[in-house]
């Protein structure tokens, strides 16, 4: 079941695949003051490409930016909160399907005491939205 839905923006920040490099953007992340409440990281073409969704995306982008870290944008995702129980995620897929909305990307947020977070970038946010409200 459904909790909540909403559009939001994550930063998507393409580094130098390196040894140190998430610890470094989380250590400048968490001196900026900024909570993240929900994370990916992948390596593709040799580069690390690491997904946040923060608090304050303007802080994160100023101090990475500062820092060195240049390649960002900000990007919109459908954030979805669901019942941390089996077949939550199978729901939402059908929803989704049904609308004819393509996932392009998702990831995951849960804990046993809390709702599940699911991330979503699709063909059409506004859409994928409507079909889960």
């Amino acid at each position: 079941m459904v909790k909540n839905c909403k559009l939001a923006n994550e930063l998507i920040f393409t580094a130098a695949n390196k040894t140190g490099v998430l610890a470094d953007m989380c250590k400048l992340i968490a001196e900026a003051g900024v909570s993240i409440s929900a994370f990916i990281g992948y390596v593709m073409d040799n580069n690390a490409k690491l997904h946040f969704v923060t608090d304050n995306n303007q802080a994160v982008m100023q101090s990475l930016k500062e820092s060195g870290y240049t390649s960002c944008i900000e990007s919109p995702i459908v954030v979805v909160e669901v019942e941390n129980k089996a077949g939550e995620l199978k729901l939402v897929g059908e929803k989704l399907a049904r609308a004819g909305v393509d996932i392009i990307y998702a990831y995951a947020s849960s804990s046993a005491a809390c709702p599940a977070t699911l991330l979503f970038s699709t063909t059409d946010n506004n859409k994928a939205l409507l079909a889960l409200k």
